[in-house]
């Protein structure tokens, strides 16, 4: 909904969707303390223009060299 899994999968190199799924697991494992982090991750995370929330070091970096 705010993209903060598809941001941390953006930011860890690691595939959004997996994180999304990951997301969903942990949403049906623990609820409450998902849900209270997803908020947290959500108000804190700083927004990009493609919809996503973070940056990978490796991307920041790769742009920084071109």
């Amino acid at each position: 909904m705010a993209g903060v899994f598809g941001g941390l999968g953006e930011y860890f190199i690691v595939d959004p969707q997996i994180m999304r799924l990951v997301g969903i697991v942990f949403v049906f494992l623990a609820p409450i303390p998902t849900i209270a982090l997803y908020c947290v991750a959500a108000s804190i995370m700083p927004r990009k223009k493609d919809g996503y929330r973070s940056s990978s070091p490796l991307s920041l970096a790769s742009n920084h060299l071109s």
